[in-house]
């Protein structure tokens, strides 16, 4: 099975056309080379790859690869950190 550290670099390189090595949880979003429009476009691929949504005050705090790979990590399909009643 895939973690989310390998779903992540798999999305984030398929959409920033760059080689997955180079997307570490260590690697920040401006040292990727990628615009604002690959990131907004990225964090939807992400979504639907884990079905969940990101909500935009989230999604503008990810400053590395990390930072993604931990929001995910610990969030279920509304955004909300697990174990959060709905």
């Amino acid at each position: 099975m895939n973690t989310v550290s390998e779903r992540v670099s798999r999305v984030m390189a398929a959409k920033f056309q760059i080689d997955a090595d180079k997307i570490t949880e260590a690697a920040r979003m401006d040292e990727l080379g990628v615009t604002s429009i690959d990131v907004v476009e990225t964090i939807m691929s992400l979504e639907d790859e884990f079905d969940v949504e990101i909500p935009d005050a989230a999604a503008e705090k990810f400053e590395t690869v990390g930072d993604v790979v931990a929001f995910l990590a610990t969030h279920d399909r509304v955004g909300k950190p697990t174990g959060m009643q709905k």
